[in-house]
């Protein structure tokens, strides 16, 4: 099963505000639980773009570093 609420609940995130770093990072997050890669590495790779934070940068570069 697709972890569908919780999908649901980040896409209408990310649809009214696609510029929020952290529903791309839980969404990518999500699909790497569900072995999406492919998709976590996108939804990750468009957090890390829109992250300003440092500790949030490295978080996120760590969790693509795992899915190389």
């Amino acid at each position: 099963t697709d972890f569908t609420p919780s999908r649901y609940v980040l896409d209408k995130a990310i649809e009214f505000n696609p510029t929020d770093p952290n529903a791309y990072y839980n969404r990518g997050v999500a699909y790497k639980a569900k072995g999406k890669v492919d998709t976590a590495k996108a939804d990750l790779t468009t957090a890390l773009s829109l992250y300003k934070d440092p500790d949030k940068i490295a978080q996120t570069k760590s969790i693509l570093e795992e899915l190389k």
